[in-house]
């Protein structure tokens, strides 16, 4: 409820400083959630009341780019950020809470088995050096 008034205001004011073109207010108007939309909209909308159909406009087609954006950041951004995070972040606080950390057994895991893979090989080497000797 805050956000919606704060929007609608913060429309108004920049509106009235005439810095912006209205078209790019109206673009502006487009990020958020719907309700701020139609919030900055409609205050754009009495400022400039010959402009109202095309502001209306922008502001939707920029909401549903953002929106669309928004996807692909959360996805290739937002995930790998988290997972990352998530890697650097649970170790010491596992430390604090004095648990087991997760990322450290599944990385001792992981050293474990990438280990058990090079004696193998190394030991498929050896034996055949060892046949080719034999021969």
């Amino acid at each position: 409820m805050v956000g919606t008034i704060y929007f609608g205001f913060m429309t108004t004011m920049v509106a009235a400083l005439n810095l912006f073109h209205p078209y790019a207010l109206g673009m502006a108007s487009g990020v958020g959630a719907g309700i701020l939309m139609a919030s900055a909209t409609a205050s754009l909308a009495l400022v400039y009341p010959d402009m109202a159909a095309e502001l209306s406009a922008l502001a939707s087609t920029s909401e549903t780019l953002s929106g669309i954006t928004g996807i692909y950041v959360a996805i290739f951004i937002g995930i790998p950020l988290t997972k990352k995070l998530y890697q650097l972040l649970e170790p010491p606080i596992a430390r604090l809470r004095r648990e087991p950390s997760e990322v450290l057994e599944s990385r001792r895991k992981a050293a474990e088995e990438q280990e058990d893979e090079k004696e193998g090989a190394e030991a498929a080497v050896a034996a055949v050096a060892a046949e080719q000797e034999v021969r």
